[in-house]
């Protein structure tokens, strides 16, 4: 596993890495945080497009084998089929969390800043939401901060006045935030 600006707070190490077998790589401006289940048997700590740009150099001959590039051929393909994750069908009357991630990623383009609260919400958007651009799709992952998803859209639109702003979240965010919404019309 090559780790490159891995926090374990987005993705347990525990989860991906049960036994502690994995050989591990990290490659990151700052020392990793060892535990249990990540504990990297070498770290590259710099400037990380520097090291990547140098190990890329390296690699100038490496060829990946036909199994891996069938793997990655057939993940390249069910991103393209499914952009937003996997279709799924409710029941009549009934909307999956996905219909909503679906429908929003048909509105948004890689010019537009996309703020994420947490909750439900925040699970499904951020495993099937696709962005692409650097800093335009922010969430509160590590501290779990509720009611932060519009006061990031109001942020991002002073920072980007031209661009347009979606702020996602749920009925809880909402709640923690809805005075600053008016604040915000009214001013």
């Amino acid at each position: 596993v090559i780790a490159l600006g891995y926090d374990a707070v987005e993705y347990e190490p525990r989860v991906w890495n049960k036994n502690n077998k994995l050989p591990i790589a990290t490659i990151d401006s700052i020392h990793a945080q060892i535990d249990a289940h990540y504990n990297p048997k070498i770290q590259l700590v710099g400037d990380m497009p520097v090291t990547i740009n140098l190990l890329a150099k390296q690699l100038n001959n490496y060829s990946l084998s036909k199994e891996s590039n069938s793997l990655l051929n057939k993940y390249r393909e069910q991103l393209k089929s499914e952009p937003g994750g996997p279709k799924f069908v409710a029941k009549v009357g009934l909307s999956h969390p996905l219909d909503v991630v679906h429908a929003i990623q048909k509105q948004v383009d890689d010019n537009m800043t996309v703020t994420l609260d947490v909750g439900s919400v925040y699970i499904w958007m951020s495993r099937f939401f696709r962005s692409y651009r650097p800093r335009h799709f922010l969430i509160s992952d590590g501290m779990q901060t509720l009611g932060v998803a519009l006061p990031w859209a109001i942020a991002a639109g002073l920072v980007r006045p031209n661009e347009k702003i979606v702020s996602v979240s749920g009925d809880g965010g909402f709640m923690f935030y809805s005075a600053e919404l008016e604040t915000a019309v009214r001013l």
